[in-house]
C-alpha cells in the first residue's frame, strides 16, 4: 500500500499497473495559522484503500456501522478519514465519486477544504503502490511541471495554475521527517504476506493525481516530533485493513 500512490491510470492503465500494493505517507503537523486540534486526517483512493479506512469515516452513508475514530484507542487523538467510492468498480468508474475524487482539482479542493475543518495534527494519505502486494513507506515526494503530471479523467486533465501546488518551484523535494524505520519495524513485525520497505527511489511516489497530497500536507503543516506510529496503533488499523 502507497500512500499518495500513482499509477498512470485510465481503465486499461489500471488493469497493467500498480495493482493490490499500498504505500503509506505519513505527515507529523502542526499548523503555523493557529493550534492545532487533537484530529488526526486519513485519506484513501482506490480500493483497498478506501474500504481499509471506511471505519474512521464520520458519515453515515459511506459508514453505517458507526464511526470508531473518536478518542481511539483512548490515546486522545479522533481520526477522521476521508475517501471516494467506485459504484460499478474502477474499470468502469476510475474517477469515482464524492470525496477526493480522482481529480486534480476535486482532490485539491477537497483537501484544503478539510483541513480548514479538522486543523489536523497528522495527515495520512494512502493509495495503490507498486505492483504485487507491498507496504510501501514513501521518504520524499517532489513537484512536477504542471503539464509533467499524469492525465485524469475530467478536463481540465492535469494540475492548473489556480492550484496552491503551482505556486511551489518545479522540482522541489520534500523529504519525511517521520520515524520511518520505526514505522518499517511496526509494520513488518505484524507478519503480514507483503514486501514493507522505505521507498526512497528517484521514481519518488508517481506522477498521478494522489501524488501532490504529501507535499500539499507538508505545505498545510510544520513538521513536529511526534511519533504516529505510538499515536495511531498501528497493527489496529492494519488489521481493520486486512
Amino acid at each position: 500500500m502507497r500512500a499518495a500512490c500513482h499509477h498512470n491510470s485510465s481503465p486499461g492503465r489500471l488493469r497493467n499497473a500498480r495493482t493490490i500494493a499500498a504505500a503509506m505517507v505519513v505527515v507529523a503537523c502542526a499548523s503555523g495559522a493557529s493550534a492545532v486540534s487533537n484530529n488526526i486526517m486519513i485519506i484513501g483512493y482506490w480500493p483497498p484503500t478506501n474500504e481499509m479506512i471506511r471505519p474512521f469515516s464520520t458519515s453515515s452513508v459511506q459508514n453505517p456501522g458507526g464511526w470508531q475514530g473518536q478518542n481511539w484507542e483512548g490515546r486522545g487523538y479522533n481520526i477522521h478519514s476521508y475517501f471516494p467510492e467506485f459504484p460499478g468498480g474502477v474499470e468502469v468508474n476510475p474517477r469515482g465519486t464524492g470525496d477526493f475524487q480522482v481529480d486534480y482539482q476535486a482532490a485539491s479542493t477537497d483537501f484544503w477544504r478539510v483541513v480548514g475543518e479538522l486543523n489536523p495534527v497528522a495527515i495520512i494519505s494512502f493509495s495503490r503502490g507498486s505492483a504485487g502486494s507491498s507496504w510501501e513507506i514513501e521518504s520524499a515526494h517532489r513537484k512536477l511541471k504542471l503539464n509533467l503530471w499524469t492525465n485524469d479523467y475530467l478536463a481540465p486533465f492535469q494540475p492548473t495554475s489556480d492550484m496552491p501546488i503551482a505556486l511551489e518551484p518545479d522540482n522541489m523535494r520534500r523529504t519525511s521527517s517521520l520515524p520511518m524505520s520505526n514505522i518499517l519495524s511496526s509494520v513488518t513485525n505484524l507478519g503480514l504476506p507483503m514486501n514493507v520497505f522505505i521507498d526512497s527511489s528517484t521514481q519518488y511516489g508517481g506522477t498521478f493525481v494522489s501524488d501532490p497530497l504529501p507535499s500539499a500536507s507538508t505545505d498545510a503543516a510544520i513538521p513536529t516530533a511526534a511519533e504516529l506510529d505510538d499515536v495511531l496503533g498501528l497493527r489496529e488499523i492494519l488489521e481493520v485493513g486486512a
